[in-house]
């Protein structure tokens, strides 16, 4: 899986497609702490990004999820999200 991701601020910000491949993106955001206290990442930004990468799927989902609840309002996933 491929993403647009970017570390800025202690977050993860990363397009999501509610619609599907190809359709409208949505920005949502994973923190440094839920990627720490979940993932076991370290404080570094590229180890973040390593993990991030690796467990892609997962956060892309709950992500999904979480704005299949409340389209329209900004996604942030806290480590209360896993």
């Amino acid at each position: 899986m491929t993403t647009e991701a970017a570390y800025s601020n202690g977050c993860i910000s990363f397009a999501i497609y509610p619609d599907g491949a190809g359709t409208a993106r949505v920005v949502a955001r994973i923190t440094e702490e839920a990627l720490q206290d979940h993932f076991r990442a370290t404080g570094s930004a590229t180890h973040l990004m390593q993990v991030f990468g690796a467990n892609q799927a997962t956060i892309v989902d709950k992500a999904l999820e979480r704005f299949a609840q409340a389209p329209g309002f900004p996604v942030l996933l806290r480590s209360a999200d896993f």
